[in-house]
């Protein structure tokens, strides 16, 4: 919920920002300075804030029970004794690069990152080509960071009913016709 909260959020304020930045700076030194505003802020703060475990936050893995310590209600996890039954699927990293899985996920996330880039970028160039005003420009990103914050939402909860597979399938499905559609358009 904070996350998608925040990646609404991002998405709605940066476009204006950096297209401010691109009019002032130019879109080589904007994306310089993004590009050093990641290495040296957001890479520190996900080496020392980012937990991959559950044991790190003194939770269970989805589908592990426990029963609860009564005295400060935090679950007690026995770190020593192996598990009964573990059904969880663990690879090494040269393991999942071998399968097709790892590339396809990648290569849908690449693209969405690089098209999603592009679009934040020339966005006043590409929609102006349309007639559409700046300042529209501007205010279609907040249009879109409310629905992606609605749909972030609603994927939360299909995320909790449906498999991840058929999720992000669908997803980069959408993504792709989105894609094919834009080169089809016509005016505004």
């Amino acid at each position: 919920g904070a996350m998608a909260l925040g990646i609404a959020a991002a998405f709605g304020l940066l476009p204006g920002l950096l297209m401010r930045s691109n009019d002032a700076f130019g879109w080589r030194n904007t994306y310089l300075f993004m590009g050093m505003f990641v290495a040296l802020t957001l890479i520190p703060l996900l080496v020392l804030l980012l937990r991959n475990h559950p044991k790190d936050l003194s939770l269970l893995p989805d589908g592990k029970e426990d029963e609860a310590d009564e005295s400060n209600g935090k679950l007690e996890l026995e770190s020593d004794a192996p598990p009964e039954e573990d059904h969880e699927i663990s690879l090494t990293l040269r393991e999942a690069a071998s399968g097709p899985a790892l590339w396809i996920l990648g290569a849908g996330m690449l693209l969405w990152a690089l098209s999603g880039t592009g679009v934040i970028f020339f966005a006043i160039d590409v929609f102006g080509s349309f007639g559409i005003p700046k300042e529209e420009v501007r205010w279609m990103f907040t249009t879109f960071s409310s629905v992606m914050l609605a749909s972030q939402l609603l994927c939360g909860i299909l995320a909790d009913r449906y498999p991840a597979n058929i999720l992000l399938s669908f997803g980069f499905c959408l993504l792709a016709a989105g894609a094919c559609i834009v080169p089809l358009t016509s005016g505004p």
